[in-house]
């Protein structure tokens, strides 16, 4: 089974029939390898810089607060500690990434599926060529014409 679609213009006039890689576009779509993808693209943005200071951290002498007997009052050394105003945190945030591995094979069948699930759905648009006047207002008057909210794009040659 050979897979088609019509190639359109900017200005939503039909093109050439363009013949589609089954590899690429004719697979079933992996709904927990496209889940894994996008896990693994949205950790690698995630910041991870919040951070709070500890007791090692924080300005504070380490001399006792006072004598240890004849005050009535509890015993304590240093002032860092986190009962204290102005001390340091037990067990705070610190700074890590949080991005993981994940396989270059997994992160090309996600790509894949997640084409041939548009392809199956009827929401892959291939044009013709992207010229027009530079203006990102007449693109997109051009892409209401076609019905595309939005697009991702992608351009190159076909070898």
């Amino acid at each position: 089974m050979k897979l088609k679609i019509k190639s359109l213009s900017l200005q939503n006039k039909p093109g050439k029939e363009l013949e589609l890689n089954e590899k690429i576009f004719g697979l079933d779509p992996r709904v927990d390898i496209i889940a894994r993808v996008v896990r693994w693209q949205l950790a690698k943005r995630r910041l991870g810089n919040h951070s709070v200071k500890t007791r090692s951290e924080v300005k504070m002498t380490t001399a006792k607060m006072y004598k240890q007997k004849g005050t009535g009052k509890a015993r304590h050394g240093s002032g860092s500690v986190s009962q204290f105003r102005g001390g340091g945190m037990a067990h705070g945030p610190v700074v890590h990434s949080h991005s993981h591995r994940l396989n270059k094979k997994v992160r090309k069948l996600g790509l894949k599926s997640a084409l041939s699930d548009k392809f199956k759905l009827g929401k892959l648009l291939i044009i013709d060529s992207l010229k027009c006047d530079g203006k990102t207002s007449s693109l997109k008057k051009n892409f209401d014409k076609l019905g595309v909210e939005n697009a991702l794009v992608i351009s190159g040659e076909k070898n």
